[in-house]
């Protein structure tokens, strides 16, 4: 445990505050190797894991059959519980708009599959 002092506004004097340490990572010791491994790799596990009814968002299901998703434990302990719209889940979550197509895309935009 540490230590800060602070002054008493009302007499002047220096007194100490005990201050507990904050562990930002809940697994600081673990292998990022190991952190990887065990990541979330499907929007089911992903929902379920922040408390989000996997059946309420059928779309999310289907635009992560086009996209890969790895997701670290120790990030989806930051985001919050039930709620769709927390920014850090928003970063991963695949969106619906992923799966529309762009006027001009194409797969092959250098046109090499040709040659």
């Amino acid at each position: 445990m540490a230590d800060i002092l602070a002054k008493s506004s009302s007499k002047g004097q220096s007194a100490a505050i005990p201050v507990e340490p904050i562990s930002v990572d809940p697994e600081p010791t673990r292998d990022w190797r190991q952190t990887l491994k065990a990541a979330i790799e499907t929007v089911e596990e992903l929902l379920t894991a922040v408390q989000l009814p996997v059946t309420a968002l059928p779309e999310r299901l289907q635009a992560q059959t086009d996209f890969a998703l790895r997701v670290p434990r120790p990030f989806v302990a930051r985001m919050a519980k039930g709620v769709l719209n927390d920014p850090l889940l928003k970063q991963v979550l695949p969106a619906p708009e992923e799966l529309q197509t762009a006027p001009g895309y194409s797969h092959d935009p250098l046109d090499g599959q040709d040659t």
